[in-house]
């Protein structure tokens, strides 16, 4: 199954302006008008432009209409047999022709001797009648009008009537429309996630060319006493920066690698830190994190002992062991490494020729590795996607294998094992997979792709995965030009966007290529998502779960709280006051700020103090997870 879900970086604002024009019943995204509609079922019914007019005829009743303006507009006026129409404005200047026909003749008020006939109109902003745009209570009989709305907000809804003069029913129709096009795109630039903190400072190298690359991957640590740190890619150097402080970011540490390259990668284990890069002859870098955050990094070993250059390394924690895949001189190799006896100076354990195993022709490589209880999950490019049995190194297992028709570049585990999403990334524009690896323990090889899916913030083209990763119920995906996404895998066969910040604006509303967000980081538990940007640097990003009393690293409170705890893992500020409640408390690690106008009732027990946060920033029912890998 292929679901190609558009989401566009563009969406219509709909802030609610309304024209009077004896009233057309309309909607909230509807592509059909419907006739006799109140302002309130018509707000339910939007139409997506007024061009859905054109032609619209309507045979008027003479039965009076429920509800409407009264007056009907700010000079006068009764509202008779309504019918309301609402749309989304699509230019400033809105021109149509009103045909009138077979309108009939209404003594109004009865018994006054005034005859009426015709129609009245207006376009309100919104249907409680605050503000119209436009009102002509005193009606129009022409058999062609011409109207003309002007002052409109594109993006804005509007809310357009037609009415009859003192109650006369006509034969009408709309047409010649004019400027009754869909509204402008929005660039949006985020969904349920900000930037709190930004680390991109001027100097730092590129690789220079005609398309230089200045940063590349990203990984996180986190101290025992619960300082985190970003791990990241520069063009020539490795960087260690605190992030303690989500909003505040600081390097501490950077170690010239020696060569200016596209590629870095980075896992840890323990309390070190293992660097590769590709394209190099720089071999494996090993830090020791262990002072911070009070002392300093050390550099304990550069080794070409194992290989010269790697593009991917994985580190099966719970087994102690490295897994470095892609080398220059290892194409269908994995190279696999002990750092369980001295994680300082590991030792090897094997070279293993993966493509004798799975008995594929020449050219076979793997481009990333995934490994989960000696389950290997492989990434191998144009060969597609294959799972081996690593638990006995001198009998390698494949255990199941697809095709993805595309290069597929890398992959990360459900967190029950039972599925894996991964990532295409040549040519571009490749949909995001979801394998079932439900088969991966029976006599059949054979895996198959239970769905892919696409979620273009843009306008033109397609949007480019590249690095998938997964935190409980969600999917965390590095995307280059289309920034930072996270999906919600409740439904692990069925991901759905949740949240995105887009981390490289310059592409405008199109795709150009490999530029913007190389990796992302989601496993700090303070909430802290690392999210690395080709060009922009490191960008700290926080997603808003929905929760007032969630440990993010900034919790801006602007309400009026009631009882609970409220706290933050860094900053937290109110600008509301407290309603009336017994016992409330704020408290964050770095700051509580109560800012002017701040109010706390007699009655309630308030503390606001600096301590340690007790919840986390992950969704309700997640328990916090502190991880080193």
């Amino acid at each position: 199954m292929v679901r190609n879900t558009v989401t566009m970086k563009s969406a219509y604002l709909i802030p609610i302006f309304f024209f009077v024009f004896c009233s057309m019943s309309f909607g909230q995204d509807c592509d059909t008008p419907v006739d006799y509609m109140t302002c309130d079922e018509a707000s339910a019914c939007i139409l997506g432009e007024f061009n859905h007019l054109e032609g619209f005829v309507e045979v008027m009743g003479s039965e009076m209409s429920s509800d409407g303006p009264n007056p009907l507009c700010p000079n006068g006026g009764a509202f008779h047999n309504s019918s309301w129409f609402a749309f989304l404005a699509g230019s400033t200047t809105l021109e149509f022709e009103i045909a009138l026909s077979n309108c009939d003749t209404i003594e109004f008020p009865p018994g006054s001797g005034i005859e009426k006939t015709g129609i009245q109109y207006g376009l309100y902003t919104d249907c409680s009648y605050n503000m119209s745009v436009v009102c002509e209570p005193n009606g129009i009989s022409d058999p062609i009008n011409h109207i003309v709305l002007s002052g409109l907000t594109e993006g804005d809804t509007y809310y357009f009537f037609i009415d009859g003069c003192g109650g006369s029913a006509c034969t009408y129709e709309i047409s010649n429309i004019v400027g009754g096009g869909p509204p402008p795109p929005v660039e949006l630039d985020s969904l349920l996630m900000e930037r709190v903190g930004h680390w991109d400072p001027d100097g730092y190298p590129t690789t220079g060319g005609s398309s230089p690359l200045q940063y590349n991957d990203i990984w996180g640590y986190t101290t025992d006493t619960g300082e985190e740190y970003a791990l990241l890619g520069n063009a020539d150097s490795i960087l260690v920066i605190d992030v303690t402080d989500c909003t505040a970011p600081e390097r501490v540490y950077g170690f010239d690698g020696g060569n200016t390259v596209t590629w870095r990668d980075f896992k840890t284990y323990e309390d070190y830190m293992y660097a590769v890069c590709d394209g190099c002859s720089e071999g494996l870098h090993i830090f020791d994190l262990s002072a911070l955050p009070d002392g300093d990094v050390t550099h304990e070993l550069t080794t070409n002992m194992f290989w010269d250059d790697m593009h991917n390394i994985y580190i099966d924690e719970d087994a102690g062991r490295l897994y470095a895949v892609h080398g220059s001189n290892q194409t269908d190799e994995v190279v696999i490494l002990d750092l369980s006896v001295t994680p300082d100076d590991p030792t090897l354990i094997g070279e293993y020729d993966l493509n004798a195993i799975a008995g594929v022709g020449g050219g076979f490589h793997i481009h990333d590795i995934y490994v989960q209880n000696d389950t290997g999950y492989c990434s191998h490019g144009y060969d597609g996607y294959f799972v081996y049995d690593f638990a006995d190194l001198n009998n390698i297992e494949l255990l199941g294998y697809v095709e993805t028709g595309a290069y597929n570049h890398s992959s990360w585990i459900s967190e029950d094992g039972a599925y894996a999403y991964y990532a295409e990334e040549v040519p571009t524009g490749q949909p995001m997979g979801v394998i079932d690896l439900a088969d991966i323990h029976t006599s059949s090889l054979d895996l198959f792709v239970e769905t892919t899916f696409q979620d273009n913030l843009e306008m033109n083209g397609n949007s480019t995965p590249h690095n998938p990763y997964v935190l409980g119920d969600y999917l965390y995906i590095s995307y280059y030009e289309d920034g930072t996404k996270v999906y919600d895998i409740s439904d692990p066969a069925d991901p759905v966007l949740h949240a995105y910040y887009d981390t490289y604006p310059d592409n405008e509303d199109s795709y150009t290529g490999y530029e913007g967000n190389w990796g992302n980081y989601p496993f700090l538990a303070s909430g802290c998502i690392l999210s690395s940007d080709i060009t922009y640097g490191l960008n700290l990003l926080q997603i808003d779960w929905g929760n007032s009393d969630t440990c993010t690293p900034l919790v801006e409170l602007d309400g009026s709280e009631g009882t609970g705890t409220y706290s933050a893992s860094s900053h937290l500020r109110s600008e509301g006051s407290l309603g009336n409640t017994e016992d409330v408390l704020y408290k964050a690690e770095i700051s509580v700020e109560l800012k002017a106008g701040f109010e706390v009732p007699a009655s309630t027990d308030f503390e606001a103090i600096i301590d340690e946060c007790e919840t986390n920033t992950l969704p309700t029912g997640s328990e916090p997870i502190m991880r080193k890998k």
